[in-house]
């Protein structure tokens, strides 16, 4: 067997050994994005199971799309894997973040496109067994507006969720709205003094010319 054969075949085994095969896309024609996600996602609504209204508001207003990777639901709450795709509630991708970031959160860091990611990570006890859940939210800071990326279960798939989470970023399809370095801002600077030299350059020529007019006379 051909040695590239081979490999493609090991490679999809490997593929489908790990139950993440056969990645779906979400477009989004509205923020301009693209994103893959493996199809053992399905979707489901995380309004139905809840009761207040004041949070289903909140929940209406960023999220865009919600998938959830477990077993069947009871009651309906859903277990394993949740995987949320929203309008960005956190600071913006590649800004200074310690002033938006909770006691209970820290900050990891990641890169789309060669700039910086906030992933923040947040665990909390949702028993009273003492199990712990894990929350990671990666904040991309695109155009026209920034999304995240919220993965939470439970903390022993927190490795399957954080690598769940870097494949997201690197097949993400979008405009970045910040700059990769700081080169635009100098850009900036720059054409504010040619524009005040242009400014500027007229009165001075106008009064060396009212110099010379009058040391004529």
């Amino acid at each position: 067997m051909n040695t590239k054969i081979k490999l493609a075949v090991l490679t999809t085994a490997f593929l489908f050994s790990a139950g993440n095969t056969f990645a779906f896309e979400i477009h989004n024609s509205e923020l301009n994005f693209k994103v893959s996600i493996p199809d053992s996602f399905r979707e489901y609504d995380p309004l139905k199971a809840q009761r207040d209204e004041r949070t289903k508001n909140y929940l209406k207003s960023i999220l865009l799309y919600a998938y959830n990777k477990g077993g069947e639901p009871e009651n309906n709450q859903y277990t394993g894997i949740f995987l949320n795709i929203e309008r960005s509630i956190k600071v913006m991708a590649g800004q200074e973040a310690s002033e938006y970031i909770s006691a209970s959160e820290e900050i990891l860091r990641e890169k789309w496109k060669n700039r910086q990611v906030n992933v923040f990570r947040k665990y909390q006890t949702y028993t009273t067994k003492g199990d712990v859940m894990v929350t990671l939210t990666a904040v991309v800071n695109l155009s026209p507006e920034p999304i995240q990326f919220k993965l939470s279960g439970d903390k022993k798939d927190e490795k399957e969720m954080y690598a769940i989470l870097k494949s997201m970023l690197a097949n993400l399809e979008g405009k970045a709205a910040y700059p990769k370095s700081q080169a635009p801002f100098i850009a900036i600077i720059i054409l504010i003094i040619l524009s005040l030299i242009f400014i500027i350059r007229p009165k001075f020529n106008n009064s060396l010319l009212l110099g010379e007019f009058d040391e004529k006379r």
